[in-house]
């Protein structure tokens, strides 16, 4: 049994009802619902090529993994899973990535072949796919809580999403990007791309409600891992928002309950719309077409960052540019020199 996408959820017409789609149950029905046959047709929403068809769950070990095994069955594009917790999920490089009760964890399947026929075209687009569903992703989370917040939500190359928080600035030397004497930075969303069975698993996770499984302050998709940034929920930011920001936030009637109008339902049909608009668009055009939308919501640029691999071995620091048509950083060293830096197991770190 699966449920369908609902057109009516398309962008920049999408419905402020909480309207639930797909199925809700628990693990020992993932491998059956997400298996069986459906009989819903294709949407073909915004144009897209993609039937996006959607299953929930009250809890599964990892929606990726549910997604991996529909790959290995073969399930077609446009499957997202849905999960309230996960207890074995995991972010890039496999981190552990705790997921309780008030994210939105999803996972989508995208098969990027069917569209690309040409072998060295795909080889090339197909490191800009995190950039792009991170820009997606950035863009759904903004017509949720509001446009009074669209210059504080940020992109971290290659495809986190941050909250700037301009009214608090840290002042430790560390080289963690939430504690440099700059303009703080929290996370909001991680994002996980994988190739499998020729085909992608896209796995987002979003700190939407504070989890009530404790209060040691983490964030309800967290890896573990060293020198993450703090988290940011956005169910708080919305109800924090300053009366200037409160008019261009659309959920917020009253600063008292506005937390419960930040619905994790709408939010996950607000990435699928996203999602499905621009994978069409970057299916057939080259990420050169959304470059500049990309680099207007990086967080680092103009910042001085320094680049290291999965060895900590130091690959460049200097001044960070933009992204260039590839998708690869640009970073200017001190002197004058430009390197293009590939995300693959490049990590980031801000410096003085």
């Amino acid at each position: 049994m699966r449920g369908s996408f609902d057109p009516e959820f398309v962008v920049g017409e999408v419905s402020t009802n909480d309207k639930v789609l797909g199925i809700t149950g628990n693990s020992a029905a993932c491998e059956q619902a997400v298996s069986e046959e459906s009989s819903a047709t294709s949407m073909n929403l915004c144009g897209s090529p993609v039937d996006f068809r959607l299953v929930e769950f009250d809890s599964v070990s990892s929606t990726n993994d549910l997604i991996k095994r529909a790959i290995d069955s073969g399930e077609d594009e446009g499957l997202v899973v849905r999960a309230d917790s996960q207890d074995g999920g995991y972010g890039r490089y496999g981190r552990a990535w705790s997921s309780p009760k008030g994210g939105l964890y999803m996972s989508v399947l995208l098969d990027p072949a069917s569209h690309i026929e040409d072998a060295r075209e795909l080889a090339a687009k197909l490191p800009t796919l995190s950039l792009l569903v991170s820009l997606s992703v950035r863009n759904a989370i903004v017509d949720e809580i509001g446009s009074g917040f669209s210059d504080k939500v940020k992109i971290k190359w290659p495809n986190d999403i941050l909250f700037v928080d301009d009214e608090k600035r840290c002042d430790a030397t560390s080289d963690d990007l939430d504690t440099i004497s700059r303009p703080m930075f929290r996370k909001l969303c991680g994002i996980s791309l994988e190739l499998h069975g020729g085909a992608v698993c896209i796995g987002i996770g979003i700190n939407v409600d504070r989890s009530e499984e404790g209060d040691d302050g983490k964030d309800a998709q967290s890896e573990d891992a060293p020198r993450r940034n703090s988290p940011a929920f956005l169910s708080e930011l919305v109800k924090n928002a300053r009366p200037s920001d409160a008019a261009k936030v659309p959920n917020v009637t009253n600063s008292e309950d506005s937390a419960e109008n930040v619905s994790i339902t709408r939010l996950c049909n607000r990435v699928i719309s996203h999602l499905a608009v621009d994978f069409s668009k970057w299916a057939i055009e080259p990420f050169a077409c959304f470059k500049e939308r990309y680099n207007s919501k990086l967080a680092l640029n103009g910042l001085n960052v320094r680049i290291e691999d999965s060895k900590a071995t130091v690959r460049t620091e200097g001044e960070v540019l933009g992204v260039d048509d590839r998708g690869c950083l640009l970073v200017r060293a001190s002197d004058g020199s430009v390197e293009c830096v590939s995300s693959g197991e490049a990590h980031v770190s801000l410096v003085k």
